[in-house]
């Protein structure tokens, strides 16, 4: 179940862990005002985002094409 055709789960979890790391990697800074945390703070972000989000969109997508199958199912037994 894509959000458009050419947006694929990878795509959309690749730009929510953008945005989140780097508004974390920026908060980071504003804090302890050491720009030498920012991509250590990014990197770690952007991983657990990436994987976290990419894992939520392909079960959501996983199970938009169960749904559909099960209806597909349902409608040739009859």
């Amino acid at each position: 179940m894509r959000l458009h055709r050419n947006i694929t789960p990878e795509k959309r979890a690749w730009s929510v862990a953008e945005k989140a790391a780097e508004e974390a990697a920026k908060d980071t800074v504003r804090r302890n005002g050491n720009w030498d945390s920012f991509w250590d703070t990014y990197g770690e972000v952007f991983n657990e985002t990436y994987y976290g989000a990419l894992r939520e969109l392909q079960e959501q997508e996983l199970a938009g094409r169960l749904l559909l199958l099960a209806k597909t199912t349902r409608r040739s037994r009859r």
